[in-house]
């Protein structure tokens, strides 16, 4: 939503989605409603849509270039932290995602109906549903 007078905008929040250099940040104005965008890390810019930013900030301003700075932090901490297990989204699949899929003691399992096989190399399965999700390290370049 745009507004002719600009009005006094916080970045409020900023967080990392499935996949390598997305994120979402959140932005508060003065009146408490929120809105947010994605974020796309390049090497050491970002991208984001324009339209999806508050009113005044456009790349160069330097409220664009503060949220810059913390998303590209962010994204160089992510970085260089081990990498442990991960559920995700198998190929073509939308399951973790959508919160079918959960780890549960460190299995993975459907939130409707249980645990899940495990269908070979990284990937699981619900026997019922079809549900399916990938469990497993992920490397640098995911």
């Amino acid at each position: 939503m745009r507004h002719s007078a600009r009005m006094a905008v916080l970045l409020h929040a900023l967080e990392a989605l499935p996949g390598t250099g997305r994120y979402s940040v959140t932005f508060r104005r003065a009146d408490g409603l929120e809105h947010s965008a994605v974020v796309h890390v390049e090497g050491s810019a970002i991208t984001v849509a324009e339209a999806a930013l508050p009113d005044g900030w456009s790349a160069g301003s330097p409220e664009y270039e503060a949220m810059a700075d913390v998303v590209l932090t962010l994204h160089r901490a992510r970085e260089i932290a081990p990498r442990g297990a991960q559920l995700v989204d198998a190929d073509g699949g939308w399951d973790v995602s959508l919160g079918n899929v959960e780890l549960v003691d460190g299995e993975p399992t459907c939130v409707a109906h249980g645990p899940m096989a495990h269908g070979g190399e990284e990937l699981f399965e619900c026997a019922v549903c079809g549900a399916r999700a990938r469990y497993a390290a992920l490397s640098r370049q995911e």
